[in-house]
C-alpha cells in the first residue's frame, strides 16, 4: 500500500507498507493517471508537483508492476490508479528501488 509521498529537492519518494522499509526515489519525470487515464499528478523536467492536486493513490494497494526496461516502471493501484516511472536520462540512474538498492 502507498502510504506517503515525499518531496526532496530535486527526488521524489515513494513509500510502500510493507515488513520491511520499501520504497522508490525517482529524480526523473513520472506521472499518476486516474481511472479513466487522465493525468491527476506528475513532475515536469524533474521538478515534483505533488500537491498540484493532492495525491489520490495514498492508501490504495499495488496489484501489477510492469517494467519496461530500460525506459520506465509502471505501477497500477487497486483503486484504478496507474503510476509511471520515466527513467529518460541515458547514463543516467533516476529510478532507486530501495532496499534492494536497484538502480534504472
Amino acid at each position: 500500500m502507498l502510504q506517503e509521498v515525499g518531496i526532496a529537492s530535486f527526488v521524489v519518494h515513494f513509500r510502500f507498507d510493507g515488513p520491511h522499509f520499501t520504497g522508490i526515489g525517482v529524480d526523473g519525470r513520472w506521472e499518476l493517471r486516474d481511472a479513466s487515464g487522465a493525468i491527476s499528478n506528475y513532475s515536469a523536467d524533474g521538478t515534483p508537483h505533488p500537491a498540484r492536486q493532492g495525491f489520490d493513490a495514498l492508501d490504495a494497494t499495488v496489484v501489477r508492476a510492469t517494467v519496461a526496461s530500460p525506459t520506465s516502471i509502471r505501477l497500477e493501484f487497486d483503486s484504478g490508479h496507474a503510476l509511471t516511472l520515466f527513467s529518460e536520462q541515458p547514463g543516467c540512474e533516476s529510478i532507486h528501488l530501495y532496499p534492494l538498492d536497484l538502480h534504472f
